[in-house]
């Protein structure tokens, strides 16, 4: 059963192949020996076929194994053999086919290193007569993107890699800050709470020592109670010691206040650190009182790096909570002869892990 490979049965040149071993054609041949040749070629053309097309799973991680129902002769310079993955590499690989000997399975002329090779994908390598060659399909070669891990839970929790993680950029964002209640009204007066702060951000890639780090998720500053009381900051978020950023404060509280004044400030925007890229958050807008009747404006809630803040209120009203990661609570405000209100909750932070080999 020769092979395709096999330069001694097969060659370019048509007149090269007569041979008198199947499927050679020589002059002269014997009739009788037509069907063998011919069914010799059907069977090299068939064989070719199913190993460069990806009909089988490989077997095991780092020492892969192919099978297939007819097994190679021997390795060939330039055979090709595609493969559905059966495992994630984590390590140097090495592909034994149909035990014909183990060879090391190279990227670029390197050792593979780990998630270059993922479970369930198509990947096609080529012998170049001392070890294989991996053709990277795209987007799953050595630096691909293989996976993306998302921390939207206030609190804390532990990282875990992906198989054949290598290196990892983290987006810490902290939450936003609460923003402030206002204080009761009498028929001359008005008053407006400054608004929450947004959370700081940070963004950092990581080569090392990733692996088990705890991740902290800030949650948005709580509500200034009725009154004219401050809502709190923000929560800081974390990827252990490597990457943080902290909360956005917390809105002032709206005391009653004759028109054209400023009764409260906006919470300061968070801090990011420890990042290759540090933004800060926006601070929170100022309460305003222009006149009794109609136009006390609640500070508007500040943005962050992932969503704006609450836009802020016109009216006698509540604060509104943060509703993007780390966007600041908008400040409640009052018009003349009104009951105290409460402030609103910022937007809670999120740690986004996106992982590749």
């Amino acid at each position: 059963m020769p092979e395709i490979g096999n330069t001694s049965v097969f060659s370019q040149t048509d007149s090269a192949n007569n041979t008198s071993t199947d499927p050679g054609w020589p002059e002269g041949m014997a009739s009788s020996r037509v069907n063998d040749a011919a069914r010799a070629l059907q069977g090299a053309i068939a064989r070719d076929w199913q190993w460069k097309g990806p009909t089988v799973t490989s077997a095991g991680t780092n020492t892969v194994t192919l099978t297939y129902s007819v097994a190679p002769a021997a390795y060939y310079a330039g055979m090709v053999f595609s493969f559905i993955a059966g495992g994630t590499n984590t390590g140097a690989v090495t592909l034994n086919v149909n035990s014909l000997g183990a060879k090391n399975v190279y990227l670029a002329n390197a050792a593979l290193t780990g998630g270059e090779i993922l479970s369930g994908k198509v990947y096609q390598v080529a012998y170049d007569g001392t070890q294989f060659q991996m053709i990277s399909p795209p987007g799953t070669g050595r630096g691909g993107l293989i996976g993306v891990q998302v921390f939207a839970t206030p609190g804390t929790a532990t990282y875990t890699p992906t198989a054949g993680t290598n290196s990892v950029v983290v987006e810490v964002q902290a939450g936003g800050g609460g923003s402030g209640g206002v204080a009761s009204t009498s028929g001359s007066q008005s008053t407006a709470a400054g608004g929450g702060g947004g959370g700081g951000y940070a963004r950092e890639r990581i080569t090392s020592s990733f692996s088990g780090v705890t991740v902290t998720v800030g949650d948005g500053g709580t509500a200034g109670s009725a009154g004219a009381n401050n809502g709190s900051t923000g929560g800081s978020s974390s990827f252990g010691a490597l990457v943080s950023a902290t909360g956005g404060g917390g809105g002032g509280g709206g005391s009653a206040t004759v028109p054209t004044a400023i009764p409260s400030d906006g919470g300061t925007g968070g801090v990011g650190s420890g990042g290759d890229i540090n933004v800060n958050g926006h601070s929170g807008g100022s309460g305003i009182t222009l006149n009794t009747g109609h136009s006390t404006n609640g500070g508007q809630g500040g943005s962050s790096v992932l969503g704006g803040g609450v836009r802020a209120n016109q009216a006698s009203a509540a604060g509104v909570a943060g509703v993007n990661y780390g966007g600041g609570a908008s400040g409640a405000a009052n018009l003349i002869s009104q009951s105290t209100r409460a402030g609103a909750k910022g937007g809670q932070g999120v740690v986004i892990v996106w992982e590749y080999a």
